[in-house]
C-alpha cells in the first residue's frame, strides 16, 4: 500500500501517534505508585506471592533488536553482537509494568541505564512517598523497601541483588534468597 508519504512524514507520525498513546493510556496501564499506601500495597503482594517482604518491584533490563540507524556506527551495538535498543522495566508481583525507560542505545547496561533512569534520580530525591524502613515479619529490625534486580545492577540500599556464588557455599539462607530471585526473574523476564 502506498499513500505517497515520504519516509520522514511517516517516522514523524507514527512518533506523534506514541506519544499520544502514552499520554492517554500511561496513567491506566503505567502508572508508578504515588503514596506509601500504594508501595504498602505492591510490597504486600510481593510478600504474599514471592515470600518477599519490603520489596516495592523487580527491575530488568532487556535488549530489542534494532536495525541500527544511518550513520550510527557500532552505538546501538550490543554485547550480544546484534544493535539494539534498551527497555529497563520494573514490575510488580503480578508482572504488570509499573515503570518503564525504552530507547537507550544497546551499548549500555542495565546497570547503566538505571544510573541514569528518572526512577533512580526520584528514589534517591526521596520523591516517590517510599514507606520509611519498618520491622519485617517476626522481627524487630527495621528493614528498608528495595527494588530487586539480577546481578547487572549494582547493591545498594535501594535495591538487592543476588549473592556471588562464591559467597553462597555452606550459607543455606543465601542459597534460599538466590534461589527465591531466580524463580521470580524467571517469571519477570518471561513478561519482558
Amino acid at each position: 500500500m502506498n499513500f505517497r508519504l515520504g519516509q520522514s512524514t511517516i517516522s514523524g507520525i507514527i512518533k506523534d501517534t506514541c506519544h499520544a498513546l502514552r499520554i492517554i493510556l500511561q496513567e491506566l496501564y503505567l502508572r508508578i505508585p504515588n503514596s506509601e499506601d500504594e508501595w504498602k500495597v505492591v510490597a504486600h503482594d510481593f510478600a504474599d506471592k514471592w515470600n518477599f517482604p519490603h520489596c516495592l518491584g523487580a527491575i530488568d533490563g532487556k535488549h530489542c533488536r534494532i536495525d541500527p540507524p544511518l550513520k550510527s556506527g557500532s552505538l546501538y551495538h550490543n554485547y550480544k553482537e546484534t544493535f539494539s535498543i534498551v527497555l529497563l522495566a520494573l514490575v510488580d508481583a503480578q508482572l504488570r509494568f509499573i515503570y518503564i525507560d525504552v530507547g537507550t542505545n544497546g551499548r549500555v547496561s542495565d546497570k547503566g541505564v538505571w544510573n541514569k533512569s528518572t526512577l533512580k534520580n526520584h528514589m534517591e530525591r526521596n520523591e516517590l512517598k517510599i514507606p520509611q524502613p519498618s520491622p519485617l515479619p517476626d522481627t524487630d529490625n527495621n528493614f528498608p523497601f528495595v527494588i530487586v534486580g539480577d546481578e547487572g545492577f549494582t547493591l545498594s540500599e535501594k535495591v538487592l541483588i543476588p549473592f556471588p556464588k562464591e559467597q553462597c557455599s555452606g550459607k543455606r539462607n543465601r542459597r534460599i534468597f538466590n534461589y527465591r530471585q531466580v524463580v521470580r526473574r524467571s517469571s519477570e523476564r518471561r513478561m519482558i
